[in-house]
């Protein structure tokens, strides 16, 4: 039996492995599924780099398919055969002109496949370039006034005003989530964590506990992740040097200067490889609770051999394949997920439609991104422009801020309860990192550890 993720997909494979046969389930049937005993050594991978990638998953006899990834079960041996192929390759692309009326029809056709016309509809707009080309989309298909589209503003970062002036002229209802309080009741919490079937260690996975999402019960939520597996993945210029750098230096170096991870994070980024530079780390990278879960030195095998891989490709395939595909799925989407499962929801990502994918893969690279500006989405810029009154030629690419340390501190006594009477991780161990953490004001380290921790004592999913 042979099992295949869409390239594009985002809506995970779920194949449960039990004796000599294989049960498969999707988004929409994995509440059928059985407790499962959780795999130390894939936690101990969420740990190091923030996700553990798939075909790997949490649990013992359970695989994740995301894009990209097959299956094969032999019932005679009673195997199963794991690979992954990223089909979006800058060198596999057929580089073609850009017909920008063909573009519109392909946005509109996979809105259409992907949105329900009867419904309701949130749609979460950061006023984003992704996210607009949504809202425009579903305006023009009509289905724009049974949506309501959720735009989060917090310090620092304000894009309610743009998301308010698109809302207005496709007249979508438009609700701005504002934060004065972080505080969350322990039984919110709780329900939150018992419906993720994986954790997400993204530094704002909790924002969904403050959008008033249990009044939606039921209606379907669109997103705008997921495209940039194929649409181009451009890095900062430090995230680029670091790389470069990276690439030079031995693993026998890497493995010498890990060894003083634990007394500064300079160590622990100093020690990852080349491929990991596309933000494959965590707070809890350096921390001895991930040692715990699985010694250090194997961790770090297992990305050396990945490394070596990736030693002849383009860093921005690299970013693309590994990110796109690791962190977008696993922590980005999977936040996603975890939401709808949450409060009933239905996910809908128009951008992973497989026919538009293939077509703003084949575009041309001048098209896609210029590499000298560290600039991406060229082509969707220039759109974007002509539908609204915006010049997304020069609109910045805001960082999406969510203050997870004002989280930790208004819900103390819950994430201390949770962290400090867990079975994953020795108590002893544990209350020390913690109270380390505190004592440094290390926030970072307490929220994942949290989101960890939560996840594994609460979890419908966990057997225990």
């Amino acid at each position: 039996m042979k099992y295949q993720s869409p390239y594009s997909g985002a809506h995970t494979i779920y194949l449960h492995h039990k004796g000599n046969d294989v049960k498969e389930y999707d988004e929409a049937s994995i509440a059928n599924l059985p407790p499962l005993e959780v795999d130390r050594q894939a936690l101990a991978q969420l740990a190091e780099v923030g996700v553990i990638p798939s075909p790997a998953s949490p649990y013992k006899n359970l695989t994740f398919l995301n894009a990209g990834d097959h299956a094969t079960f032999d019932k005679q041996t009673d195997s199963l055969d794991c690979g992954t192929h990223f089909a979006y390759g800058r060198g596999d692309s057929a580089r073609q002109a850009l017909d920008a009326n063909q573009f519109h029809e392909k946005l509109l056709s996979a809105t259409q496949r992907s949105v329900s016309a009867s419904s309701d509809k949130i749609l979460f707009l950061s006023a984003g370039k992704d996210s607009t080309a949504i809202a425009i989309a579903m305006h023009e298909l009509g289905l724009s006034q049974n949506c309501c589209a959720i735009t989060y503003r917090a310090k620092g970062q304000d894009e309610s005003e743009i998301a308010r002036k698109i809302t207005s002229d496709i007249q979508m209802p438009h609700r701005i989530i504002d934060m004065t309080s972080y505080k969350v009741s322990a039984d919110k919490m709780e329900a939150f964590f018992a419906a993720q079937i994986a954790p997400s260690l993204d530094l704002c996975a909790t924002i969904y506990l403050h959008c008033g999402l249990e009044a939606f019960s039921g209606a379907e939520l669109i997103d705008g992740m997921g495209n940039d597996l194929f649409i181009g993945h451009i890095p900062a210029q430090s995230e680029l040097k670091a790389a470069h750098y990276q690439r030079m230096v031995p693993y026998s170096v890497k493995k010498q200067i890990g060894k003083l991870r634990h007394l500064h994070q300079y160590f622990m980024l100093g020690a990852k490889t080349r491929s990991e530079m596309v933000g494959l780390w965590s707070y809890l990278s350096s921390s001895p609770l991930a040692d715990a879960l699985m010694p250090y030195d194997k961790r770090r095998q297992a990305w050396y051999e990945l490394d070596k891989q990736n030693t002849a490709s383009d860093y921005l395939d690299i970013r693309a394949s590994l990110r796109g595909r690791y962190i977008d799925q696993e922590k980005f989407i999977r936040k996603i997920k975890n939401a709808c499962h949450a409060y009933d929801l239905t996910l809908s990502l128009p951008w992973t439609d497989p026919e538009l994918a293939s077509f703003c893969h084949n575009l041309d690279d001048a098209h896609l991104f210029d590499k000298n500006a560290l600039k991406n989405k060229l082509f969707l810029r220039d759109y974007l422009t002509s539908k609204t009154a915006i010049d997304y030629t020069k609109e910045p690419k805001y960082a999406f801020a969510y203050d997870f340390k004002a989280f930790v501190k208004d819900n103390i006594s819950f994430v201390t309860d949770v962290i400090l009477t867990n079975d994953l991780i020795d108590k002893t161990l544990t209350k020390r990192c913690f109270d380390t953490a505190m004592r440094q004001e290390n926030y970072g380290l307490i929220y994942q550890l949290f989101l960890l921790l939560g996840w594994h004592q609460f979890s419908v999913f966990v057997k225990r």
